[in-house]
């Protein structure tokens, strides 16, 4: 059976999440608290009744007009301008599917999001990384550079970045915007956190594409709910691609109730970003570590101890994010709860004495 597997396929390792013994997750960047405790009880219960009285032996609904609808209208396009995804990993793998081949390559600003290079991968295709300058802004001369001489299709832009957190310059993305013979996307994980966005740039530009999901502040990352917005004729390419019935019914259900009460989140999303602010300034104190200003729910910093607090931090049964290569200095935490953040300073703060 062996021999019928592609050769490039060989070469790939399986994307696995470590299963580990937590009890506090901060490895994601979700939303830590549960819809249940966000949405006024009336919403929540409308949420329990959809759920309750849903059919389930008919497949949903293929076009998601309600859902569709929603997002179109809070972002002044139609719903010819939307895609919906589950979670945008498959938003991701149609554009790769659509855009790319072992010919046309992708591009992106290292370091980033991992999953656009291990698409490229199982297309048998190329990415073409761009290292970030040493403060994590865009090297926008080289990467014009490489769109000029490479066979690039996709451009992939994390705004603001994962999982540096911060948000580029604007006009550095419209220079590669103007400059790219093919299409950006600009993945708007975290645009309930940064309030800044590309969407109005759809109808200026044709090669544009914006990410957004639900999976960082509204709190249903288990749903698996993401979607892009872009110009019809893209929407029209990459839905050739979409397979049908791809969202289910309780998460197209859940997601359309918590847009239509999105407003619920804004105190929510508030504390986060407060809670943000007071622990980057407390990291900020240390002398011993580099913390980097944040446009997100998260905070990455540098340390030499990073193995140990991770270490530490997992014995005290709390998950962070570490990395490996050249990032193995640095750490990322999601933004939890008042005290788990302040256990998670506590713990960084002795690990430091040590």
């Amino acid at each position: 059976m062996k021999d019928i597997v592609n050769e490039y396929v060989k070469k790939l390792n399986p994307y696995e999440v470590p299963n580990l013994d937590y009890k506090v997750k901060l490895d994601a960047n979700e939303n830590p608290y549960e819809i249940s405790n966000i949405l006024e009880k009336d919403a929540f219960d409308q949420i329990k009744n959809e759920v309750f009285n849903t059919v389930w032996n008919f497949y949903p609904d293929a076009s998601y007009d309600k859902l569709r609808d929603a997002i179109a209208k809070e972002n002044n396009l139609s719903k010819e301008n939307i895609i919906l995804g589950n979670g945008s990993d498959e938003i991701l793998l149609n554009l790769i599917l659509t855009y790319i081949n072992n010919e046309k390559k992708i591009l992106v600003n290292t370091p980033t999001f991992s999953m656009y290079k291990i698409l490229a991968q199982i297309v048998n295709s190329e990415a073409i990384e761009v290292n970030l300058t040493e403060e994590f802004e865009l090297n926008t001369n080289e990467i014009i550079s490489k769109l000029e001489t490479e066979n690039i299709a996709l451009t992939f832009i994390t705004y603001p970045n994962n999982p540096t957190g911060n948000l580029f310059k604007e006009d550095d993305v419209i220079r590669i915007i103007e400059k790219s013979k093919g299409i950006v996307v600009i993945d708007e994980a975290y645009y309930e956190f940064a309030k800044k966005s590309f969407v109005s740039k759809i109808n200026e530009y044709k090669n544009i594409i914006v990410l957004r999901t639900f999976s960082k502040a509204y709190s249903i990352a288990g749903l698996r709910v993401g979607y892009m917005m872009s110009n019809e004729a893209i929407i029209n390419d990459v839905n050739k691609v979409r397979l049908p019935y791809n969202l289910n019914k309780i998460s197209e259900a859940i997601a359309l109730k918590v847009y239509e009460k999105k407003e619920d989140f804004i105190p929510i999303i508030d504390e986060i970003l407060s809670e943000r602010d007071k622990m980057y300034n407390e990291l900020k104190k240390i002398d011993t570590i580099k913390v980097f200003k944040s446009d997100t729910n998260s905070i990455f910093f540098k340390t030499e101890k990073a193995y140990d607090i991770y270490e530490e931090l997992l014995k005290n049964k709390i998950l962070i994010r570490k990395f490996s290569k050249e990032l193995s200095n640095y750490l990322r935490f999601s933004i939890a709860k008042k005290d788990e953040n302040e256990k998670v300073i506590k713990i960084i703060k002795k690990v430091l004495k040590k």
